[in-house]
């Protein structure tokens, strides 16, 4: 899953619907990277069911079962809910990490 996750992260990150692209293009970009999370969720949620209670509200799609999960999975139309708190800080490099020396 966090392969799914990481792959997820530079989808977006190389696509950079924000910098680039028509509409249409963004629109795909964004609910690609949301079905994916969706469905990440899933499997999140028994280990940190709180949050991915919150993050299933913001995006206006309940959970689902397991076996009914697609690539289609949200309601079009759906209110995205945006809020000042972030689910996930971002983790800072340690100095002491080997990667970064």
């Amino acid at each position: 899953m966090f392969s799914t996750l990481r792959n997820t992260n530079k989808y977006l990150t190389d696509k950079a619907p924000w910098s680039s692209g028509t509409l249409e293009e963004k629109k795909k970009v964004i609910r690609t990277v949301l079905e994916a999370l969706y469905i990440c969720g899933h499997f999140c949620a028994p280990v940190i069911p709180s949050t991915m209670n919150q993050f299933f509200k913001a995006i206006g799609t309940p959970m689902t079962t397991i076996d009914k999960l697609t690539w289609s999975n949200l309601i079009p139309g759906s209110q995205i809910t945006t809020t000042e708190k972030v689910l996930f800080e971002r983790i800072q490099p340690n100095r002491f990490d080997k990667k970064n020396t």
